[in-house]
């Protein structure tokens, strides 16, 4: 084997190195992500006890800026869903209680 050969096959590991590394990144942007909320304490305010605890001042926020509560609930929902988050499911039953059956159906 000629040096070249050992520098070629040198350079073609790293590249397979790379690319092993980069199928794992969304693994990692999800895993910290949801670190990052159990870390913060997000998980205490994502339940149904909490949501029936603020019942009152989520319909008032919402009477007073109904779109902006869709595209919040839309937006926190998506990434919810989109990083397999497990509170997503009280997020769905959240968004028939604050918005209604249809509207919150619609919108899940």
């Amino acid at each position: 084997m000629s040096v070249d050969e050992t520098i070629g096959n040198t350079e073609v590991e790293k590249v397979e190195s790379k690319s092993r590394l980069k199928r794992f990144l969304p693994i990692g942007i999800i895993a910290a992500f949801l670190g990052g909320g159990y870390a913060l304490g997000l998980h205490n305010y994502l339940s149904v006890d909490a949501l029936q605890e603020n019942r009152d001042a989520i319909q008032a926020f919402v009477s007073e800026n109904f779109v902006l509560s869709i595209v919040a609930y839309l937006g926190i929902y998506i990434v919810a869903v989109a990083l397999s988050f497990p509170g997503a499911s009280i997020l769905t039953i959240a968004g028939g209680a604050i918005f209604g059956w249809f509207i919150g159906g619609t919108l899940t």
